[in-house]
């Protein structure tokens, strides 16, 4: 008890924000808000970004930010199709640039089809603390497959993209995110480079269940695994 006290007042000291780049993501956004609401320690912003979605993702997410003075809702034009890659990162970084200004110690790239225990961020943020040298890091990613959930399979040192995590420190040393395929390698790279871990962690605090398969939103899945065959051979 006195451990898990320690661990919620350094939370709450600490100041997190997320920037959501979403499109078409009806059928799951309102989980992925129910998630961070539940959260024990809240962000101080959430930025939710519409990529020109077609489906009622706007609406979903507009309710969210009337019930929630801490969410705020930024709209792109729809460009006709998903861009994976460069077009996810154009539209985090239209909700990043709303963060000046803004004081924070945590910054948080998180997709609009995932779920998580309600201490998600208590518990990360805890680990950051224990571990100055921690750049990024995120739980480990579970499909729900059958009614049981699958492991996604990663390397330790890799962040699962979902639900990108940094200290702040960290993201504007290795220059933010690039605007491509394996931008969320290519991160943990320079990151590496800079002398800061990156880290996924296996533990049931940190669980991170996607609803959908990674690489699968665009045209299919197999299109997917080729994108990401081309982004590896680069």
């Amino acid at each position: 008890m006195i451990q898990e006290t320690k661990r919620f007042l350094c939370a709450m000291s600490a100041k997190y924000v997320v920037v959501s780049p979403v499109r078409d993501e009806a059928e799951f956004l309102q989980r992925t808000i129910d998630s961070v609401v539940a959260q024990t320690v809240r962000p101080a912003q959430w930025i939710i970004v519409d990529d020109g979605s077609t489906d009622q993702t706007r609406v979903i997410a507009e309710r969210a930010a009337a019930e929630h003075p801490w969410i705020k809702v930024i709209h792109r034009a729809d460009r006709g199709d998903r861009l994976v890659g460069p077009g996810v990162i154009d539209a985090f970084y239209d909700g990043y640039g709303h963060l000046n200004g803004l004081e924070y110690h945590y910054l948080c790239k998180l997709d609009g089809d995932i779920t998580f225990g309600k201490t998600y961020f208590e518990y990360l943020i805890g680990l950051f603390d224990r571990h100055p040298d921690l750049g990024s890091a995120s739980g480990k990613v579970y499909l729900p497959v059958g009614g049981k959930l699958i492991e996604e399979r990663m390397i330790d040192e890799h962040v699962a993209g979902q639900v990108k995590f940094y200290r702040r420190e960290c993201f504007e040393q290795i220059g933010g995110l690039v605007r491509g395929v394996m931008w969320d390698v290519i991160d943990e790279h320079r990151a590496r480079m800079a002398g800061w871990r990156t880290r996924s962690f296996r533990d049931d605090e940190l669980a991170i269940v996607h609803h959908r398969l990674m690489g699968s939103s665009h045209r299919s899945i197999i299109h997917g695994r080729l994108r990401w065959g081309r982004g590896v051979n680069k």
